[in-house]
């Protein structure tokens, strides 16, 4: 069964998207417990992403339509 996980950044300070992004991983891997290095976070083309060993789709809840591809790894 999953969970929502709710991530709450510094609005107090000024960080880039990717930096926001980064420390928003940092926190959901720590807890989780997952040991990690670095978190870098880039912008990529939809194309790009879709290439990815695992793509990120959004679900719709909120801000994006559903199925919007968001993210991905490698």
């Amino acid at each position: 069964m999953s969970q929502d996980l709710t991530i709450y950044l510094n609005s107090g300070i000024k960080m880039s998207r990717g930096k926001a992004a980064a420390q928003a991983v940092h926190a959901a891997l720590s807890y989780f417990n997952i040991d990690h290095g670095a978190v870098i976070v880039l912008g990529a083309n939809k194309k790009k992403i879709e290439s990815c060993k695992i793509v990120i789709r959004d679900a719709g809840k909120t801000e994006i339509a559903p199925g919007t591809v968001t993210a991905g790894i490698n």
